[in-house]
Parts: structure tokens; sequence; C-alpha cells
């Protein structure tokens, strides 16, 4: 679906608005399992709650220090890691995995890089297994380079 809006769309702006029938809370839980899974830092591991979260189906308790966000892109340039960023918005805990049609980014107990990133945090309050149409407004980024949270 994601990369169907990709094709389709009108390059006309940095952002696709595309409509999805998805099941928020999976997305949410996959994600973060993801993250967890090249987690060599262990922050996220440790962070108490978490781990609870994406085990327990049912769990709707993320973390409050813990947001998630999601952007389109086309790179073949892979970005999977964590680390600290200091941009013009301050220091910067995060991590970034791009999996095309989609990147993902999280942020620990800041704020994250850019204020246009798609927000996915609130999929929390879905039920495992829902499905919603959802209009998405997410924006279209090329990484710059392998350090998390910078884009073109």
């Amino acid at each position: 679906m994601g990369m169907m809006a990709l094709t389709n769309r009108i390059w006309a702006s940095q952002t696709i608005i595309f409509e999805y029938a998805i099941q928020p809370l999976n997305i949410l839980k996959q994600a973060l399992s993801m993250f967890m899974s090249i987690d060599t830092s262990d922050q996220l591991l440790n962070l108490e709650g978490l781990s609870n979260f994406i085990l327990d189906k049912d769990s709707k308790a993320l973390p409050d220090s813990l947001r998630v966000f999601i952007y389109h892109t086309t790179t073949k340039q892979v970005r999977n890691g964590w680390g600290m960023a200091r941009t013009k918005k301050g220091y910067h805990t995060l991590g970034e995995i791009t999996f095309p049609p989609f990147g993902i980014v999280y942020a620990l107990n800041s704020e994250p890089t850019r204020n246009d990133f798609f927000e996915i945090t609130d999929f929390k309050n879905y039920n495992f297994n829902q499905t919603a149409q959802a209009r998405l407004s997410i924006p279209f980024l090329t990484p710059k380079t392998y350090i998390p949270g910078l884009y073109k």
C-alpha cells in the first residue's frame, strides 16, 4: 500500500496523503520490536514497561518517554541504528529504521529532529488486530547520511 502511494503520487509536494486500512497497534508493536532487535545500547531493552508493551498483545501501556514517527522514502540507503543528535532544536536521543516505502523514527526523552514527521505514538490507543481506515499525511524524506535524523 505504501509503495503504491509513492509510485502513484503527484510530485507537487513533500507530503503524501493516502488512505490506508491499517491495524494501528499491530504496526506500532512491530516497529518497536524491530528497534529492540537492533538496539545494541540496551536503552530500549532497559526502558521500563516497553518489553511488556510489545509482548502483551493487549497492552496499551507504552512508556511516556517514547514517541514513534514515520515518513515515506524510496531510498536504498540503509539507516538502521540509534544515537544522539544535536540540532537547532536541541539534543535528541533517537533511533531510525528505513524499510522502503517507510522510515520509522523513535525519540526517547526528547523531541524528534523534525516537526513534520507523522507521529504514530497514539496508535497505542487501538486494540490489537483492530482495523481502522485512516487518512495519513506522511512526509516524503530522503536520508542525507547514515546518521539517524538527518534528511536532504
